[in-house]
């Protein structure tokens, strides 16, 4: 892809998941910067609760929209339950 100034980034979390630094938050915008070619951003995640759901991440530059999707699987819930030794 080719290099995108002040392009706004907005996230959608499904209700089971926040991030770590925005407790609470479902949708968060901030203005980004993106080099030409592959960008990564690292997002630190909290499960709230099991449960599957989905990141819905969209650019906008103002004349364009992209939507992005990554599935959010349904981790099985930590605790005493499991495999009996």
């Amino acid at each position: 892809g080719e290099a995108l100034d002040n392009v706004t980034l907005t996230l959608e979390l499904p209700p089971n998941v926040e991030l770590a630094s925005w407790p609470g938050r479902r949708k968060l915008s901030w203005q980004v910067s993106l080099d030409a070619g592959e960008n990564v951003l690292s997002l630190p995640l909290k499960l709230l609760f099991p449960g599957a759901g989905e990141l819905v991440a969209r650019l906008d530059t103002g004349d364009r929209q992209k939507t992005f999707r990554a599935p959010i699987p349904d981790y099985p819930a930590q605790g005493t339950e499991g495999p009996e030794s």
